[in-house]
């Protein structure tokens, strides 16, 4: 009597997994008007169990408005996930209990390891409002502009860039009217994430004259071009109308904050 063994299924194609991905995406926001997300569920959760300490809480109790913090359509996108996976992985043959990396490392330093890295991954997508999910894909998807900001080697911003009306579909406002409300720019709610509000309102001081600068200098475009393209503010070929390299100013916001830049690494 020979003994049975279960060979596991080859893993996907990378870009048959990445289009699998998209359509399932798109079908999310299709069927139930939302798209994917993770972090938002954990945050839920904590405000649950947290109870009437959350109700409290700045940032916790904004979940408390809208009914139980579990009702809502990310949870179950997770619980979801976490049942897929398991049906997808004991269908393939790859389903095993194992402690990745705790060979390597040993199995107490592994969990703890992994323990503080979930914890510093969960409130760095708390301060980012939204996780590679949440953010990446479905803020991508939508071309929200949080998804494409551009970050160096220590998360700090290497670009600022300004917008085509046509892109925000906002209205166009003037640099002159716009220039008093930049120094009195200041987010002092706790909601939707007030430690995303707190980095916000300082970033925007701390940038401000490079703000003003382009602003002023986004006007100056538009105004030399508008006469021969009327209809530049609605050109789908110019999206971004000014932008600036931040790599260069942040010796100067470093003075300002009175820090000193680690250095980045190569």
């Amino acid at each position: 009597m020979t003994k049975r063994t279960h060979t596991p299924r080859p893993l996907w194609h990378p870009l048959v997994a990445g289009v699998a991905l998209g359509v399932t995406l798109v079908f999310t926001f299709l069927l139930t008007g939302n798209g994917l997300g993770a972090s938002g569920a954990f945050a839920r959760t904590a405000a649950w169990l947290g109870g009437e300490s959350a109700k409290t809480n700045a940032y916790l109790s904004a979940f408390w408005q809208s009914g139980h913090p579990l009702n809502n359509w990310i949870v179950w996108v997770v619980v979801g996930v976490i049942l897929g996976a398991l049906l997808s992985a004991i269908n393939s043959g790859r389903f095993r209990w194992k402690l990745e990396g705790a060979a390597a490392i040993g199995a107490g330093k592994r969990i703890a390891t992994a323990f503080v890295g979930g914890v510093l991954a969960g409130f760095g997508s708390r301060v980012a409002a939204g996780c590679t999910s949440g953010l990446g894909l479905s803020g991508g998807a939508t071309l929200a502009v949080s998804a494409f900001v551009l970050m160096d080697a220590w998360g700090r911003p290497i670009s600022l860039f300004l917008t085509n009306r046509w892109v925000t579909d906002e209205t166009w406002v003037p640099a002159h009217r716009l220039l008093p409300l930049v120094n009195r720019f200041a987010v002092t709610h706790a909601y939707p994430n007030w430690a995303a509000n707190i980095w916000l309102t300082t970033f925007i001081r701390a940038v401000q004259p490079w703000i003003v600068a382009l602003l002023r200098a986004r006007d100056a475009r538009i105004a030399a071009h508008l006469a021969a393209q009327p209809e530049l503010l609605e050109d789908r070929s110019v999206e971004v109308i000014v932008q600036m390299d931040l790599t260069t100013a942040w010796p100067a916001l470093a003075a300002w904050a009175g820090v000193e830049l680690p250095p980045i690494p190569e």
